[in-house]
């Protein structure tokens, strides 16, 4: 970049006098390669990150990443003079399929600098992608989400990628694609909705690598039910005829879930009172029904009912003749 500055001068009684100045600033990027990836394996993607910095005035240049004259990735980049580009610079190419180990020089460059560094493409990785199924989300009601959190490690110095499997007996249930850097560990998640089984069960869940497996045994439980129970506690019997006749119950929710229920009290086969009622799990609750007998002309007795959707309880109680 130029820029030119022009003076001007007068002196009285004398026509003016321009007198004319250049300077000259140019930019004048350094580049360094901060990092690479390899060794890599053939065929996937290498990496260099470069760092840069500008002696020179605000400018923007191309930088090119080049194995001998080829150039494989470019990036245009401006930086302002005297600072560094905020963040290191990312070329990639994609290596080739060789059938053998290889070492080569990269170069990284710009109209200005330049940087070289050998680095190698393998045809084999040389450890392994572990992996540890560290925490799971079980017990879980049958339907809900089964969440599994996993470590995955390189233990070799090759980058690999490989796909991490979430199995229950011989069906992959979920799966994602991890690429770890060498001497990396990378933390995640899979997880699955579980079958709507109908009754408690337990089995292996298993995470595995192309190399490497690792098991815990987990618990789905049935779906959750309410179970409403009820006893007669007391009756205000016996009672003279077009009297009220009064039944106290206890009603208690003897499942696993927190549930409303209608409990009624019966004669000969006819609703005559209920009651709603809400219960947790566990919970009970007292609940006070009555109804108004019929005149009767004689002495009777009879059984009365109080029931639930799923329990009941009978009682004999006298009706006095009026």
């Amino acid at each position: 970049m130029r820029r030119r500055q022009y003076l001007a001068t007068a002196g009285a009684g004398i026509g003016g006098l321009v007198g004319v100045t250049t300077s000259v600033s140019a930019t004048q990027l350094e580049v360094s390669i901060q990092e690479t990836n390899a060794p890599v394996l053939a065929g996937d993607v290498f990496v260099a990150w470069v760092s840069v910095f500008n002696r020179g005035s605000y400018g923007s240049q191309e930088l090119r990443l080049l194995t001998g004259d080829d150039v494989l990735d470019t990036e245009t980049i401006e930086v302002p003079g005297g600072e560094s580009y905020p963040v290191p610079v990312e070329l990639a190419y994609e290596t080739y399929p060789v059938e053998q180990n290889v070492r080569f020089p990269i170069t990284v460059e710009c109209d200005d600098d330049s940087a070289t560094e050998e680095v190698s493409v393998v045809t084999e990785p040389d450890g392994e992608l572990t992996v540890d199924l560290f925490d799971v989300n079980d017990p879980v009601a049958a339907g809900e989400v089964m969440r599994a959190r996993v470590h995955v490690e390189n233990t070799g110095t090759v980058a690999q990628t490989q796909d991490v499997q979430l199995v229950t007996g011989d069906e992959v249930v979920d799966a994602e694609t991890q690429t770890v850097a060498d001497n990396h560990t990378y933390q995640f998640s899979l997880s699955y909705e579980t079958h709507p089984v109908q009754q408690d069960v337990r089995f292996p869940l298993t995470v595995r690598t192309g190399d490497d497996s690792d098991t815990q045994e987990v618990e789905v439980y049935a779906d959750a039910e309410s179970a409403f129970s009820v006893s007669i506690d007391r009756t205000n019997d016996p009672v003279e005829g077009t009297e009220v006749l009064e039944v106290w119950a206890r009603v208690r929710n003897e499942g696993d879930a927190a549930d409303s229920e209608t409990v009624e009290l019966v004669s000969g086969g006819d609703v005559m009172d209920s009651s709603s009622v809400q219960l947790d799990a566990g919970q009970y609750t007292d609940v006070r029904l009555t109804f108004r007998t019929y005149d009767t002309q004689q002495d009777v007795e009879f059984p009365v009912t109080v029931r639930t959707g799923d329990d009941s309880d009978a009682e004999q109680v006298v009706v006095y003749a009026r």
